[in-house]
């Protein structure tokens, strides 16, 4: 390795904060209310994960804190531009003051991508690798497992089928513009984690073998 290579300097940035620790989901609700002094909370997940209880205790702790909680569990593995729109035309159904993404990479794709396009003009197709134009609406993720960092990344993967490829929701801002497609912060759901370690962990070795035969 050369000395001028060795001395190369990288940056990483990730969102502002962080909460993590057993019942941290708990929290959720106060975490909300420091964000917004509106209403109404939007979750936005899959079927599965309403299905296996773990949003239990987030409801809860949002309805403490005085918010009408609506879920919206219609998100599905590897959305399209429509499955993004679908869940989009519910949350302006809705018009949530704060959104609250729970569950794997999809989930917290389209919870980021849907708190941007509920203040942006225009259809999400034109945001595709493109800046957003205003900022979006409080968000909070939380992880049901751990993987694909979604909870902390400032792009959403979309897929194109009619050209057969991946794209993304991506902006290049500062980590501290508002333009950011970032979170406010994100929780860990430890629900998953404490009660199917060996499941989480074989998953996410699918994962890298999955990756690695695609550079094949």
């Amino acid at each position: 390795m050369s000395a001028e290579t060795s001395s190369q300097i990288f940056e990483y940035e990730s969102i502002a904060r962080v909460l993590f620790g057993l019942y941290a989901c708990k929290q959720t609700g106060a975490e909300a209310r420091n964000l917004t002094e509106g209403k109404n909370a939007l979750v936005v997940t899959d079927s599965g994960v309403a299905k296996a209880g773990l949003l239990d205790e987030i409801e809860t702790s949002l309805a403490v804190e005085g918010f009408t909680v609506t879920i919206c569990a219609n998100v599905v593995s590897e959305p399209t531009v429509s499955d993004f729109e679908s869940v989009l035309e519910k949350a302006r159904n809705n018009n949530p003051d704060v959104l609250i993404g729970v569950g794997g990479g999809s989930s917290l794709d389209v919870a980021k991508v849907v708190a941007r396009g509920l203040t942006n003009i225009g259809p999400l197709e034109n945001y595709v690798g493109e800046n957003w134009s205003s900022a979006g609406i409080p968000l909070i993720t939380i992880p049901t497992t751990a993987g694909t960092a979604a909870e902390v990344t400032p792009d959403a993967v979309v897929r194109l089928p009619d050209e057969k490829v991946k794209s993304g929701f991506i902006d290049v801002c500062s980590i501290m513009d508002t333009f950011c497609i970032l979170p406010n912060f994100f929780f860990i759901h430890h629900t998953i984690l404490q009660k199917n370690p060996e499941i989480v962990g074989f998953w996410e070795m699918s994962n890298i073998i999955k990756y690695l035969l695609c550079m094949i």
